[in-house]
C-alpha cells in the first residue's frame, strides 16, 4: 500500500518531467500504429484494432499494450498485456514486451485512456510515437491531437481521428 503510493507520486513527478521535452511531429504519412489501452475501463480491444484495419491500416503494423487487474489473458504477436505491478518503483520497467512497446518506433501513438492513471502517462510520455493521440483531459497533455468522447465509444474515437489524419495529410 505504501510503495504503491510512492510509485504514484514518483510517476507523477517523472510525468511533469517529461512534459516539457514533448516533440514535434514530423509530417510523414502513418503507417504503423502503436495503441496503448486501459483494459480496465475498456474490454473492446479486437474491434478497436478492426476499426483501424477497415480504415486502410495493416493489422501487422498495429501494435497494443493493455493494463489489466489479473493477468488472465495470453499476449499475440498483436496485444500485449500487462499489470500495473510491471512498472517498478520510479518508472522502470523489466518486462521485454513492454520495453519494446515503449522504445519502438511508430508513426502514431494512440493513448486510448481517460483520466490521471500514473502508469498509463508514464508509458505514453516515454514512448516514440511520431505522431500522439488521446482523450482529452484537463491540464496538460502529451498529445498532439486530443478527441473528446467516451472510452466506450471507439467507432465515434476511430471515425473523429482518421477524419482529423486526413485534414492534416497524414494518411
Amino acid at each position: 500500500m505504501f510503495l504503491s503510493i510512492i510509485k504514484k507520486v514518483s510517476l507523477k513527478k517523472n510525468v511533469k518531467k517529461y512534459l516539457s521535452k514533448v516533440k514535434t511531429p514530423s509530417g510523414d504519412r502513418i503507417t504503423t500504429v502503436n495503441l496503448l489501452i486501459d483494459g480496465i475501463h475498456f474490454n473492446e480491444t479486437t474491434k478497436l484494432i478492426e476499426e483501424f484495419i477497415k480504415r486502410g491500416i495493416k493489422k501487422e503494423n498495429i501494435k497494443a499494450l493493455v493494463l489489466v487487474k489479473d493477468k488472465i489473458r495470453i499476449n499475440t504477436d498483436a496485444i500485449v498485456y500487462f499489470r500495473s505491478s510491471d512498472i517498478g518503483l520510479f518508472g522502470t520497467i523489466s518486462k521485454d514486451e513492454i520495453k519494446s512497446f515503449i522504445y519502438g518506433k511508430s508513426d502514431l501513438f494512440i493513448s486510448y485512456f481517460k483520466g490521471q492513471h500514473a502508469d498509463l502517462s508514464h508509458i505514453a510520455l516515454k514512448s516514440n510515437g511520431d505522431f500522439k493521440v488521446g482523450f482529452f483531459t484537463e491540464g496538460p497533455s502529451v498529445n498532439h491531437l486530443s478527441i473528446d468522447s467516451s472510452l466506450s465509444d471507439y467507432k465515434l474515437f476511430s471515425e473523429e481521428m482518421f477524419k482529423y489524419l486526413k485534414a492534416l495529410n497524414k494518411i
